[in-house]
């Protein structure tokens, strides 16, 4: 069937590679992230945002309502309930709600782990892994092209150009720039910076949350979405199917 078919029918499509799939229903991604994880506590502080809390207190999950707010998703540790933050990572309206929840999935699942030395080992890493180099790795392995170098600016970009990532140099920066944004991951048209969707993670985010958020970029999975949430710009990057009905049982003959 073709898209324009479906767009005039509004059909639920399956779409392929899915980060460029538009940001879909995200109050109701969130909404099943939570059904069931009883250790998040969900509330509506404002009539604009959904905030949920890790039963650890320092951690938070936010989600702007707003559609068109320009950092839709937030996830965030802090040093202590009141204390400072100690890193974050946000996502752009038009950012798929699964690569966000994605990283929400992994840091969950740290969380839950029973012991302290094995929550930062799954967040972390060990002393011997060095963020940089996971990453490049990975980006590596999807046959990304890089340029530039890590005390500067090191950018990875897809071999089509629909998606890349970007880590500014950081290791001369002072400690006051710990909530610097160092690592960017986007998505979009080649040669069109303005619809493009990012992701921003701080300094000292745990690498495992960067490397979920562009495992969604370099193993991109399909992604389900009606035709009409699909972004214009992205259409002739896609492959598209609609989705398939179950068929009615047939009824006995008497």
């Amino acid at each position: 069937m073709a898209l324009d078919r479906a767009l005039t029918h509004d059909l639920p499509m399956t779409v392929f590679p899915g980060y460029l799939a538009g940001p879909g229903e995200a109050e109701m991604a969130l909404a099943a992230f939570l059904d069931g994880r009883e250790e998040w506590n969900h509330h509506h502080p404002d009539a604009h945002s959904t905030v949920a809390v890790h039963e650890d207190t320092t951690t938070l999950i936010t989600l702007d309502i707003d559609p068109t707010a320009v950092s839709r998703w937030a996830i965030a540790s802090y040093r202590s309930p009141r204390g400072l933050l100690e890193w974050t990572a946000t996502f752009s309206s038009n950012a798929p709600a699964e690569a966000a929840l994605a990283v929400a999935r992994r840091l969950s699942w740290a969380l839950a782990q029973p012991t302290d030395e094995q929550r930062d080992t799954h967040l972390w890493g060990t002393e011997e892994q060095d963020t940089d180099e996971q990453i490049q790795a990975e980006a590596a392995r999807a046959g990304w092209t890089s340029t530039g170098d890590t005390s500067t600016t090191m950018t990875h970009e897809s071999a089509d150009r629909t998606a890349g990532l970007t880590i500014r140099g950081y290791y001369e920066r002072p400690a006051s720039a710990d909530t610097d944004q160092v690592f960017t991951l986007w998505a979009g048209p080649a040669g069109r910076q303005d619809p493009h969707w990012r992701a921003q993670f701080t300094r000292f985010a745990p690498p495992a949350l960067i490397l979920a958020a562009l495992h969604t970029l370099t193993r991109p999975a399909p992604y389900q979405r009606r035709a009409s949430e699909i972004p214009m710009y992205h259409r002739s990057y896609l492959r598209t199917h609609p989705v398939t009905r179950p068929r009615p049982e047939a009824t006995p003959a008497r």
